[in-house]
């Protein structure tokens, strides 16, 4: 039987117009699956939604249980979609992950970080070739995990307004070394 799944998925991308063999044969293995449903008595209503069920058959024959399968479906024209809400625990910028995923936080707006205890928004950024240790501001390049960095443009210090990121590092305290998230 999954011999016969097979052969019809491939004929299933092979053609876009399905012959009547290659129909009868999805229909026969999705049915023999319990995939199809009942028996349709008219070969059109059968057909409806047929790129589904061959999905579902491929998701099938590589293992996945039927039951936690779900398609995705596009959103119809005019009306909304729901998204969940973001925490703010989900925006914290953790310095082992790679530069570029620290970079789409920020773009999502409100990423945040720690400096001697104080949160930190990072407003504006870009990732560069390389940087210091994870966490270790050099400059206003921050380390990140696969040793690239991320340039800080603009942020906004706790109980402070927006400003350059320059700005913000000439005014800290103190001349050792600055490490984020701490």
């Amino acid at each position: 039987m999954r011999l016969l799944t097979r052969e019809a998925l491939l004929s299933f991308r092979r053609a876009p117009l399905l012959s009547t063999l290659s129909i009868t044969t999805i229909a026969f293995s999705l049915f023999t699956l319990g995939l199809f449903g009942l028996v349709a008595i008219n070969l059109r209503e059968a057909l409806r939604g047929i790129e589904e069920r061959v999905e579902i058959v491929a998701f099938v024959l590589r293992g996945t249980p039927a039951e936690t399968i779900t398609l995705a479906t596009a959103q119809q024209e005019g009306e909304t979609t729901y998204a969940a809400k973001i925490e703010p625990e989900e925006l914290h910028l953790d310095w082992s992950q790679p530069a570029e995923q620290l970079h789409r936080v920020v773009r999502l707006g409100r990423a945040w970080t720690t400096v001697d205890g104080k949160r930190l928004l990072v407003l504006r950024a870009d990732t560069v070739d390389s940087g210091p240790p994870p966490g270790v501001v050099d400059g206003v390049v921050v380390g990140a995990g696969d040793g690239r960095g991320l340039r800080l443009d603009e942020v906004q210090p706790e109980g402070r307004g927006r400003q350059p990121a320059k700005a913000w590092r000439n005014g800290l305290r103190g001349g050792g070394e600055i490490v984020l998230g701490t």
